[in-house]
């Protein structure tokens, strides 16, 4: 059984009994007076009041309600996950309606934006090594002298040296990201996959839709009389 089809299924018998809920509910306000139950009915807020009168003889009715609701959460959850993630075989689907000249507009801009991550990995790398090697020959011309240092600069000279480390290893990762990138081709349009000139639509769509959100309209130039 697929996912969906047992997300719905559960979604259903969720439906069922917040139904049976309800109805348990109205049930016990009919059977205490008929305004508490046209209350439950019609009225926003009243089932709470009801049930925080009545508790005792409405908590079945509560509970099957809750439960119910519950059984919603996980197609809401499926639903949510579906948006994120779209399904590699409903992805390609976007590319089909690309023409030539559209496809191959995203795959410029595809490449031209890879080239720019290369080109600002490489300098941020540069940076790196460049301040790493300063760093190193420093600690090193310090480190001779550590025979005559008191015992508070060999612990500050050691923090120092775990400090170094752990920017090497973040060098290290850069220099990795940086090869992972030198890697991809991208010399024609059979280099980059359906998926991915979907996925880069479906980015640059949402990157478009944020900036008009986050994009202040502007007042027209008051004019004086």
């Amino acid at each position: 059984m697929k996912v969906e089809t047992l997300c719905w299924a559960i979604s259903i018998v969720g439906l069922i009994l917040t139904l049976i809920g309800r109805r348990l509910i109205i049930s016990e306000a009919a059977s205490i007076s008929d305004g508490w139950c046209w209350a439950v009915r019609l009225l926003p807020l009243a089932d709470i009041m009801f049930l925080a009168r009545f508790w005792d003889s409405a908590k079945v009715g509560a509970f099957t309600s809750l439960a119910g609701l519950m059984c919603f959460l996980p197609l809401g959850g499926k639903t949510l996950w579906d948006k994120k993630h779209p399904k590699p075989n409903e992805v390609p689907a976007l590319t089909r309606k690309l023409l030539g000249d559209d496809k191959n507009e995203i795959y410029m801009s595809m490449k031209a934006e890879h080239e720019a991550q290369i080109a600002a990995k490489q300098r941020k790398l540069e940076q790196l090594n460049s301040h790493m090697a300063a760093w190193y020959a420093n600690m090193m011309e310090r480190r001779a002298a550590l025979s005559s240092a008191t015992p508070e600069e060999i612990s500050y000279f050691n923090t120092e040296a775990a400090a170094y480390q752990s920017l090497h290893q973040i060098t290290k990762d850069e220099a990795a990201i940086l090869q992972t990138l030198l890697d991809r081709r991208m010399n024609s349009w059979g280099d980059i996959s359906d998926a991915e000139y979907a996925q880069y639509v479906i980015k640059t769509s949402e990157q478009s839709k944020r900036r008009k959100i986050g994009t202040p309209k502007l007042k027209p130039d008051s004019v004086e009389e």
